[in-house]
């Protein structure tokens, strides 16, 4: 078992996964509703890559087209294109993916991640509730429990 020295402290996170899952709903809007049944914006590590599938989110929602032109449209009206990269953001995305067979699974990979993250910061709370002296234990307890 590796000392907990040895552990890397980055927070559990797949980039590639992400970039994956945005070039394929980008390349397939087919991919879109595959993605979506998993995916939230706030499930993205990379601030960028959330802000695009926001987008792309936001087009699907309204039955329009989710390519490049069109989430490059929504990230302007949004005045998040510049802020994410532009389109040399986009056009990595589309580089990082040559079909949209695996989406689902990239998109469960990015989920995972997000889920780890998730427990760490619910741990990390804990561990302050156990810190304060103020509280008797019971309540602690209880609210560590919730």
């Amino acid at each position: 078992m590796a000392d907990i020295s040895e552990v890397d402290r980055r927070p559990p996170q797949a980039v590639e996964a992400e970039a994956a899952v945005l070039g394929a709903a980008l390349l397939d809007p087919d991919a879109i509703p595959r993605i979506i049944q998993y995916l939230r914006p706030e499930h993205f590590y990379v601030r960028s890559h959330a802000k695009v599938y926001e987008a792309i989110l936001h087009l699907f929602e309204q039955n329009r087209p989710c390519d490049v032109v069109t989430v490059t449209d929504e990230l302007k009206r949004m005045k998040e294109f510049d802020e994410i990269g532009g389109q040399p953001l986009l056009a990595s995305l589309l580089d990082s993916v040559l079909t949209s067979a695996h989406c689902e699974e990239h998109a469960k990979l990015v989920l995972e991640r997000a889920m780890q993250r998730q427990l760490i910061q619910t741990a990390t709370e804990i561990v302050q509730l156990g810190y304060d002296e103020s509280r008797r234990a019971e309540e602690t307890i209880d609210e560590a429990e919730q």
